[in-house]
């Protein structure tokens, strides 16, 4: 029962990625949150998806989605330890302004050096 559960949820993240113009690049992650959120909110597990202008990571559970604009993006880079978690690797950190501040997440990818070069190239 737990399969199917999981299966439909990845299922409609991929479908929200899948309905995005010029996905470029979509991978399964798992999120360790949002820094301005602090370290008490949950991991998530979710898609992560890029198109020409903007970064998307869809969480399953909670259903939550993050657009990340491009132009906005400050840095790039690689941590351990993000929001006071850690999942035993290097993690890839994106940083970027948005209306109310400075903000920053971490997802464990599988392709780390992948995302990080399709992300400071863009």
């Amino acid at each position: 029962m737990l399969k199917g559960v999981r299966r439909r949820l990845a299922s409609g993240a991929h479908g929200a990625a899948a309905a995005l113009d010029g996905v470029t690049r979509q991978d399964d992650v798992v999120s360790l949150g949002l820094a301005s959120r602090g370290g008490r909110q949950v991991r998530g597990n979710g898609t992560l998806a890029l198109t020409a202008d903007a970064l998307h990571f869809f969480m399953w559970v909670p259903s939550d989605s993050t657009v990340i604009q491009l132009a906005d993006i400050t840095a790039v880079d690689t941590v351990r330890v993000h929001a006071g978690k850690t999942i035993g690797g290097q993690l890839l950190r994106v940083a970027w302004r948005s209306a109310s501040g400075e903000d920053a997440i971490a997802w464990r990818v599988p392709d780390l050096d992948g995302w990080l070069a399709a992300l400071t190239t863009e």
